[in-house]
């Protein structure tokens, strides 16, 4: 797992936010909208507050392993709760392993993911616990960085606030993030194999529907 600033983290994951660039609607349009859903590996909760949001969803449970940042993701329950009219108790947050989830099979409608599958130690065994939670004819959305894809040399990003802070957490991430020939290996090796795979110059991801 990458070392940052946890701090620092949810700042940039705001900055992105402020800046409309977070992968919220990709969600949406994929049809992730509604039930009950998991994000693996929320961080400081900021893209699952977002995303439902902007849903209306019955119920979203955020895991992440880091004490740190669940410890951010509940104070932004809170002030989300305060500011967006979202019922705080329809969020639950648990330190969990995504690679071994305390949840039954077939407990969620859908799930997604950002930017965890490289951090952990058995991606595959992640994959396939997220196929295994969600429900026949659910959906899955895991998202992932591409190993060559460093948003932060970009244009636009030069533009955001405290740019300077946020490259050192960038480049923490990438050091352990997947090329597309390693994420098609992992997602072929697991039980998304079938999934549809899409691989951007800033983008891997697999999505599709539990069978």
């Amino acid at each position: 797992m990458p070392k940052y600033d946890c701090v620092i983290f949810d700042s940039m994951i705001k900055a992105l936010r402020d800046a409309g660039m977070l992968p919220v609607k990709p969600l949406l349009d994929f049809g992730i909208k509604s039930g009950r859903v998991l994000d693996i590996g929320c961080g400081s909760g900021v893209v699952g507050l977002e995303w439902i949001k902007d849903s209306k969803a019955e119920a979203l449970v955020g895991i992440d392993f880091n004490a740190d940042m669940l410890g951010l993701a509940e104070t932004n329950r809170c002030l989300y709760g305060k500011q967006c009219n979202i019922n705080p108790a329809s969020i639950s947050l648990l330190q969990a392993d995504a690679c071994s989830l305390p949840f039954e099979d077939e407990s969620f409608d859908a799930v997604f993911s950002f930017n965890v599958l490289h951090e952990v130690a058995d991606p595959v065994r992640m994959l396939d616990e997220a196929y295994r939670v969600t429900r026949r004819g659910g959906l899955f959305c895991i998202r992932d960085l591409h190993s060559g894809g460093d948003w932060t040399k970009l244009e636009w990003a030069s533009r955001l606030p405290r740019i300077d802070d946020f490259r050192p957490v960038v480049r923490a991430c990438l050091a352990g993030a997947f090329s597309a020939e390693q994420f098609i290996e992992i997602v072929d090796s697991s039980n998304m194999k079938p999934a549809e795979k899409i691989i951007r110059p800033m983008l891997l991801c697999v999505q599709g529907k539990r069978t």
